[in-house]
């Protein structure tokens, strides 16, 4: 049934991402412009809620639902995928499993009905990689959290209305550590700037945060004092999993993209897909494809068993990623010169994929996580 239900959602979605997201879709790349308009449509169908509990305003469906439709959104606009997966998946799965019920009762329903956005702003310019080393500090004062900061490629970040914000607490001279907060967007010394010139992700916003003086009172703050880091670090084994799901989206589409374009290109008086190294390209992205889905898969269900899925969801978002843009670049291959070209959608693949293997972790990070998993030895650690 289970099963049922989550093809259900698969098919809907993208139904819905072909009338929704295709129109438009060309100039939105060109523009950088994320369509609000179409996040709200979407969020009124419910996607936005789809694995939250039903108490809160959700469906209450399994990850396997929601991560399926982000396969499908991503399949035609992985901008807008990542902005979902990062508005439900992370900030309000943070939310959910962390934050406190008044905090839940307050917060939830709106991610559910996408009357808000979220935005996980943990990046900073000289924290990326290690989130350990960030700067920015909640100060204690007066029953209430001043944060001073400046955070980095922030998905979301001038479009949000509300951040799941790291930070630094320093209470009565002492660091407790690095700490969780909500912190709403509305409050006197938040700011942003758009990141524009991206290479790829064009449809989804990407921006500096910057947090001047901002108080927030204490009860924003999302699970215990110091304790920041592990929830940062558990949010993005789901995110990975979110990451994963926008990979295969854009695998898929590239692979089908590049087996229409290779049919129905001639040269020498045939179709091109009857060329030997041309099949050699198709077979070789649709091997990496049902490998990943495997891979995936695997990861989907140890989290739905709940058991401890971090190094599935690291080796999934590590092949993901990296086949994907393998896909694209292939994709580009199988089309030649039109492929270099916004005539066919190839080159937007390319382009949209590239990022795939940096945020929620570099490949190489997930290289040395994966390897510490396996063997017990941290190998990027004096």
């Amino acid at each position: 049934m289970e099963n049922q239900v989550v093809d259900k959602i698969r098919n809907l979605t993208s139904k819905l991402s072909e009338t929704l997201l295709k129109p438009g879709l060309i100039e939105a790349d060109e523009n950088e412009l994320f369509r609000k308009d179409i996040f709200t449509e979407l969020a009124s169908k419910g996607i936005m809620g789809l694995s939250l509990p039903r108490e809160f305003g959700g469906s209450g469906l399994p990850p396997s639902a929601f991560l399926a439709a982000i396969q499908e959104l991503s399949y035609f606009d992985p901008g807008m995928a990542v902005t979902i997966s990062v508005h439900s998946g992370l900030c309000g799965g943070v939310i959910f499993r962390n934050a406190s019920e008044e905090l839940k009762k307050e917060w939830l329903p709106k991610i559910a009905k996408g009357s808000v956005i979220g935005a996980y702003s943990l990046t900073e310019n000289h924290a990326g990689s290690d989130p350990s080393s960030m700067k920015t500090t909640a100060t204690w004062d007066n029953g209430g959290w001043i944060v001073d900061g400046e955070k980095m490629w922030i998905t979301s970040g001038s479009v949000a209305d509300f951040s799941i914000l790291y930070a630094n607490t320093i209470k009565n001279g002492e660091n407790l550590g690095i700490s969780a907060f909500l912190v709403p967007h509305d409050l006197k010394g938040v700011s942003s700037e758009k990141i524009n010139g991206k290479l790829g992700m064009r449809t989804s916003d990407s921006s500096i945060l910057v947090f001047d003086k901002v108080v927030i009172h204490e009860s924003m703050m999302i699970g215990s004092p110091g304790k920041g880091l592990s929830i940062a670090l558990e949010g993005l084994d789901y995110g990975r999993l979110g990451i994963s799901a926008v990979s295969l989206g854009i695998h898929k589409a590239a692979f089908d993209s590049m087996v229409k374009y290779a049919k129905e290109r001639e040269q020498f008086g045939k179709a091109i897909a009857s060329f030997q190294l041309i099949q050699e390209m198709i077979t070789d992205v649709a091997v990496n494809l049902e490998s990943g889905l495997l891979l995936f898969e695997k990861a989907v269900k140890k989290l739905e068993d709940s058991k401890k899925f971090t190094k599935e969801a690291a080796i999934a978002k590590l092949f993901t990623s990296e086949s994907a843009v393998t896909a694209s670049d292939r994709c580009v291959q199988v089309h030649g010169g039109y492929g270099y070209s916004n005539e066919f959608p190839a080159e937007r693949f390319y382009r949209d994929s590239r990022v795939l293997t940096i945020f929620e972790g570099t490949t190489e990070v997930h290289k040395l996580l994966i390897g510490r998993l396996l063997t017990g030895m941290d190998a990027f650690r004096n």
